[in-house]
This record gives C-alpha cells, sequence and structure tokens, in this order.
C-alpha cells in the first residue's frame, strides 16, 4: 500500500466490492488501515486474518511485504489463497438460479448477484498493487 497513490485504496474497495457481489464475506485489510501506524496495521491485519477462509490477493502482491506476509501466514495455515478474478471465476463455477439483482435477466450457472455482464461492466479495467 505504501509508496502507491491514494495508498491503493480504491484497488482494494473495488475488490472488496467484486467479492461482494460475488457473495463472499470480505474483510478489507485497507478498510481499517486509515491513520494508523504501519505496526497498528499489521497487528490488526493478521488478527483479522484469522478469522478468514481464504486470501484474494490484488495484482503484484509480492510486492508488498504485509501481503507477503499475510501469503506466508495463510500457507502455513493451509488456507487458499487466489487472486480476485479466481476467486469470482468460483463464484461464478456455482449453479445458482437466481435472477441478477441488477438487470433482472436469469442467472443460469451464475454464482453472483449480478448476471456475467453486469459483473463485468463492474470490474475494473486494472489493478494496482499494495
Amino acid at each position: 500500500m505504501s509508496g502507491i497513490p491514494d495508498c491503493n485504496y480504491p484497488a482494494f474497495e473495488a475488490a472488496a466490492t467484486e467479492l461482494q457481489l460475488a457473495r463472499y464475506i470480505v474483510v478489507n485489510p485497507a478498510a481499517n488501515a486509515i491513520g494508523a501506524s504501519y505496526r497498528e496495521i499489521i497487528k490488526e491485519d493478521l488478527r483479522d486474518l484469522m478469522t478468514c477462509d481464504g486470501i484474494a490477493t490484488l495484482e503484484g502482491w509480492w510486492g508488498s511485504k504485509g501481503a507477503t506476509l499475510e501469503v506466508h501466514v495463510a500457507g502455513v495455515l493451509q488456507m487458499p489463497v487466489r487472486s480476485v478474478e479466481e476467486w469470482v471465476q468460483l463464484a461464478l463455477d456455482r449453479n445458482d438460479t437466481r435472477p441478477c439483482a441488477e438487470c433482472g435477466n436469469d442467472m443460469a450457472a451464475q454464482g453472483s448477484f449480478l448476471c456475467t455482464e453486469c459483473l463485468e461492466n463492474l470490474r475494473p479495467q486494472s489493478r494496482k498493487t499494495r
């Protein structure tokens, strides 16, 4: 997050929104980071990580000390680590048949609250790294 414009908050928010639309419960490490020291952010981040079942990574996560720590801890705990895109695809592969919350079209074979077209319209074109 450090060294990236706006501390990369826009990418974190976009990823959190995308995952929530795919019906994941999201713990966003950037949500409580404003104004806190790096040490406090990492301590809270690791506490929050213990409540999660997996980690969604942003593009370029390997360049972040905090993200590499999260991925390392997840590996030790045998938690799945996937990109945001991979988590969303897993959700899309679930065979739900509810109508799209945005356009009302049938969502056969979609795992989100939105159909593929509406979900694609919300997806950011590129993500910055943490």
